[in-house]
């Protein structure tokens, strides 16, 4: 569902990428992780990921208004709206403490896709571009949940 949504456009569109397509595949990573993070901002205690398993559905590299974006891509597929913010905060905290590029902006994305009608002949994606975490803080707030 997200190399569909990525090779005719419809992240592109939905997320006012510079480009109408993004011509390079999605990086896919099931790993385990060391970070650590503020889970809120009102209650400074920090929290250790320690070697906790992580998975990230895509990662692309692109442009959004001239700036360099690293797109981390969080994909459910099915009907439900909801998602638990770890489940977007955790791979792009993740991707940001082993990034050896230089981007502007770490931009964690979620997207769900679900079929519709009778026999499954239609696909509906939500595409929710969520708050960019600040690139080289150690701690870290989770983004609002989407």
């Amino acid at each position: 569902m997200v190399n569909f949504a990525l090779s005719i456009g419809i992240l592109s569109r939905a997320l006012g990428l510079d480009t109408a397509q993004i011509g390079t595949a999605p990086t896919t990573v099931a790993f385990t992780f060391d970070f650590q993070l503020e889970p809120h901002p009102d209650h400074p205690t920090v929290v250790h990921h320690n070697s906790g398993q992580v998975e990230i559905d895509g990662v692309i590299m692109t442009r959004q208004g001239g700036e360099r974006i690293l797109l981390v891509i969080g994909a459910k597929r099915g009907r439900g709206r909801k998602l638990a913010k770890h489940k977007i905060g955790y791979p792009t905290l993740a991707t940001e403490m082993s990034l050896s590029l230089t981007v502007d902006q770490l931009v964690p994305v979620y997207l769900r896709a679900h079929t519709v009608g009778g026999d499954d002949d239609m696909i509906r994606y939500s595409i929710y571009e969520c708050s960019d975490i600040p690139i080289g803080r150690h701690s870290h707030v989770l983004p609002d949940s989407v």
